[in-house]
């Protein structure tokens, strides 16, 4: 497995298949031929491979180091069990 991270924070935000090509450039990163990161670049994120992600990883709940090692991340709450405020 491999993951994006975000490089100020070094939050996990997309967990990818090996087989799966990721292309960065100024602009944004195109993941194999199935979609485009438009806030994502070459300048704010890094591919981390070699992972091994927690079973209930979720995108923003965990940092990844270098190493490939991932760490919760403090206060994370899971956007699918937020109340919706009226």
């Amino acid at each position: 497995m491999k993951t994006i991270i975000d490089n100020a924070t070094r939050t996990s935000l997309y967990l990818l298949d090996d087989e799966k090509s990721v292309f960065f450039d100024e602009s944004k990163i195109i993941v194999s031929s199935d979609f485009t990161i438009a806030d994502l670049n070459v300048y704010n994120a890094s591919l981390v491979t070699g992972v091994t992600a927690p079973e209930d990883w979720f995108g923003g709940k965990y940092t990844c180091a270098s190493d490939g090692t991932f760490a919760a991340v403090e206060g994370w709450v899971d956007p699918r069990e937020e109340e919706e405020v009226e």
